[in-house]
């Protein structure tokens, strides 16, 4: 019974020692985008990172019989019906939906750091690589899930989720590009 009341006393001991110098480190390793490498560093990341080939290709006029049946043949056959592909993997639709988002995160997310920093002219060609980045990521979100605009419809047939800023929240109302 001595054994294991030393023992709990040392863990109560342990227990109620100071934890100041580990609580004020910072919790993670996120970057803190305070210098124009650290946010052209972000940049990089502010592309897709998959890839929208595999799906595309069997949707258009430009498919053909590669002899090599058995490759992601449940996949290329809903492309090529134009059916909803339920797989959730590397070069589908949705991994390509979720690596959009990311890139427009990280373009996001460089060009708060930019204004943040006064939005000095020296930034400039990183403020316009953010930019383009995440036109484009948003320009190839539309045409693969967006409707084409109609003006009649442009109320109701709303598009994507169009992102502007960094999210800090988890569900947000935002704005929808038609």
């Amino acid at each position: 019974m001595k054994p294991f009341k030393i023992l709990a006393l040392s863990l109560i001991l342990i227990g109620m020692s100071s934890c100041e110098n580990y609580l004020s480190e910072v919790p993670d390793n996120r970057t803190q985008l305070d210098s124009p490498s650290k946010i052209s560093e972000i940049l990089v990341n502010a592309y897709p990172t998959d890839n929208y080939m595999e799906f595309a290709e069997t949707m258009t006029d430009n498919v053909f019989d590669s002899s090599d049946l058995n490759k992601n043949r449940d996949n290329n056959t809903a492309s090529y019906n134009w059916r909803d592909i339920t797989e959730i993997g590397r070069d589908t639709p949705s991994n390509y939906w979720d690596a959009c988002y990311d890139a427009i995160a990280h373009a996001n997310q460089a060009l708060e750091a930019i204004d943040k920093l006064g939005n000095p002219t020296s930034l400039n060609p990183q403020k316009g690589e953010a930019l383009m980045a995440r036109a484009y990521a948003h320009f190839m979100l539309i045409t693969f899930w967006s409707q084409r605009y109609n003006p009649a419809t442009a109320a109701t047939n709303l598009g994507i989720p169009y992102v502007l800023e960094p999210e800090t929240q988890l569900i947000k109302n935002t704005n929808a590009i038609p």
